[in-house]
């Protein structure tokens, strides 16, 4: 199962990141290091309400439903439940009212499941309950409680296992980043002023990465309604590509090629705090992924902007503070590592010359939740909620 499972993460990354890649370089003056607000595709702009009426794009204008994601929350435990009921044919899954009643009546316990059903599936499965309700018009804050809803139900219900302390946290809180973020770069690449093979790959590229929107778009038929090219927040997408090789046991006759991509994506300005309205109008993604026959080494981080502000502490110097929710995801041959957290940070910038400045971070960080299953751990099943502080400095 381990095996198969690294197997869809590695064809499904080679499609994002071939697909991405196309997409981009569809629009005119792209840069490997600065992508231009005016010339990349057609996505998120500042949200307004009226009436009821949510506009993401002037191209995606639809109401907001309340009803329809608790459907599709509902829908999407039961399609999941099924394949392991019928067709994997698990144990867990054999629910019925008496195992609906233990659960309620002996409530939560920790559980010991395997480091990528709690630290991925788990964060995924939330990310598409959040996600049910994003597509379909509703904010932020009112979208999170339907990942919340969507896992208590799966604890609860949908397996014969009791509800475990570990993936009410994880499902829903880490899901949240995880959905906000591909909820917005997935309508980065939807562009209704597209047509033919270019329209069809922007939009399964999108539903690849959205499932949940690219099956609202389908309901409501915005898939192949004709649209007008819209302007995109500001961001800055990098993509390197390359191979490099580990020794292991610092040995140079065992040593092994890993094939690497990355992304580093910065959405919005860290400073333009005037523009941040609402949860990660400016969040930052790093991802790596390096590909080697039976082994992978990935890593995962990202921070979204809860609240921010300016500060004074050093003339010649922006200063901000805020609020940011961030995850960390390692695996590597030696540990898999995961933690969703809640940072509070200074950041500073200093003009160095007229073509160079140097960005400092303080933070503190409060670990919500937090797994890793290592070749040296000494136990396991225990999460420590702690504080960490972390400092940066970069030129």
């Amino acid at each position: 199962m381990v095996n198969k499972t690294k197997s869809y993460i590695n064809i499904l990354a080679v499609v994002l990141a071939s697909a991405i890649l196309f997409l981009f370089a569809t629009d005119k003056k792209i840069s490997a290091q600065n992508f231009s607000i005016n010339n990349l595709p057609s996505g998120l702009s500042k949200s307004e309400m009226n009436s009821g009426i949510v506009i993401e794009n002037d191209s995606m204008l639809h109401r907001k439903n309340y009803w329809l994601p608790a459907v599709e929350v509902v829908g999407l435990n039961f399609g999941v439940w099924a394949y392991h009921r019928y067709i994997n044919k698990e144990g867990w899954s054999a629910i019925s009212w008496k195992s609906i009643k233990s659960n309620f009546e002996n409530g939560f316990k920790w559980d010991s499941d395997g480091y990528l059903i709690n630290q991925f599936w788990h964060p995924y499965h939330g990310s598409n309950y959040y996600n049910t309700a994003r597509s379909n018009g509703l904010s932020f804050w009112e979208a999170a409680p339907y990942a919340f809803g969507g896992s208590l139900m799966w604890e609860y219900i949908m397996e014969t296992d009791p509800p475990s302390y570990n993936d009410i946290v994880n499902t829903p809180v880490t899901g949240i980043i995880l959905g906000e973020i591909s909820y917005r770069v997935s309508n980065l690449l939807i562009d209704e002023s597209t047509a033919g093979f270019e329209r069809v790959l922007r939009e399964v590229t999108s539903t690849l990465i959205n499932p949940m929107q690219g099956l609202n778009r389908l309901i409501r038929g915005d898939m192949w309604k004709t649209g007008s090219r819209k302007t995109n927040p500001d961001f800055k997408l990098v993509v390197s590509f390359g191979i490099h090789n580990v020794f292991f046991s610092r040995k140079f006759n065992n040593s092994k090629i890993y094939g690497t991509v990355r992304f580093d994506l910065n959405y919005g300005n860290l400073f333009a705090i005037t523009d941040h309205q609402k949860p990660f109008d400016y969040f930052s993604l790093q991802s790596e992924l390096n590909i080697a026959p039976g082994v992978n080494i990935v890593g995962i981080f990202a921070s979204g902007v809860l609240w921010d502000s300016s500060i004074n502490l050093f003339k010649n110097s922006k200063n901000i503070i805020g609020l940011y929710k961030e995850v960390d995801i390692h695996i590597n041959t030696v540990y898999k590592l995961s933690a969703t957290s809640l940072s509070g940070q200074i950041v500073n910038i200093i003009p160095l010359s007229q073509s160079s400045s140097m960005q400092n971070y303080l933070g503190l960080s409060v670990i919500l939740m937090g797994g890793t299953n290592s070749l040296y751990q000494v136990s396991t099943g225990k999460i420590i909620i702690s504080v960490r502080v972390q400092a940066a400095r970069s030129e």
